[in-house]
């Protein structure tokens, strides 16, 4: 990979290059970032997805997103237990090493692994129609309780490990969050105010931004700034 010529030019990696553009213009605020991990082989069945890895340029690119982070941010690298996630976390900290920053704490999350879920039915469940319909359901709270708990709920329990956090820290911080497109999908349309559900439409390395203003939180989101749903302690 040319790392330059490839960040710059490659299409999946367009909300990367926006998240980190727009990282770097946040001197003095407290920021968090939730992304999909990095390019995987795709189109190789339900069951295959499960388990991939990253490809070579999942890796690579992962590395430069971490290059390019701010130097000056106290930074916090946070990761679901799945092997993709975890390499690349990995890289991105080997990147923001290599460019002079600030790894303070890298850390595997459990619950940015996905909702609570019966494993049987819930791969039964999405096998058959595909994880995006099976999102779509999963946003209307039409798949039942005992397949997998609420999108609501999820996201709540989900709070306390990401936005309460990042409310708490003292320091002008960055928080990642590392993890998979129905997390940063379901996130993405409880916490911000955006016209109409995207559905699983997040693309490797890409997601959303959060940013700490005064006593107010500030979402980024497809290159553009957006209000938030949802009200958190400790601002």
């Amino acid at each position: 990979m040319n790392s330059e010529h490839e960040w710059e030019t490659v299409d999946w990696l367009r909300d990367a290059r926006q998240l980190v553009d727009w990282v770097n213009g946040q001197a003095g605020n407290r920021v968090m970032l939730m992304i999909r991990h990095s390019h995987r082989l795709v189109n190789r069945g339900f069951h295959a997805s499960l388990t991939a890895e990253l490809t070579s340029i999942g890796h690579e690119s992962s590395v430069e997103f971490g290059r390019r982070l701010p130097t000056d941010k106290p930074v916090s690298i946070f990761y679901s237990p799945h092997i993709r996630t975890e390499q690349t976390a990995e890289r991105i900290a080997e990147g923001l090493s290599e460019s002079g920053g600030d790894l303070v704490l890298m850390k595997e999350l459990g619950i940015l692994l996905g909702a609570n879920a019966d494993p049987g039915k819930y791969a039964a469940f999405a096998g058959e129609i595909g994880w995006s319909r099976t999102y779509q359901l999963w946003s209307k709270d039409m798949i039942p309780e005992d397949t997998i708990e609420r999108m609501t709920a999820y996201t709540q329990r989900l709070h306390p490990h990401t936005l309460e956090r990042l409310a708490e820290d003292s320091r002008n911080s960055l928080h990642i969050h590392v993890t998979h497109d129905m997390v940063v999908a379901a996130c993405r349309w409880t916490y911000l105010v955006i016209k109409s559900d995207p559905g699983l439409d997040v693309q490797f390395l890409g997601g959303f931004g959060v940013v700490v203003e005064g006593s107010q939180l500030q979402g980024f989101v497809d290159g553009k700034r957006t209000d938030f749903r949802i009200e958190t302690s400790g601002l």
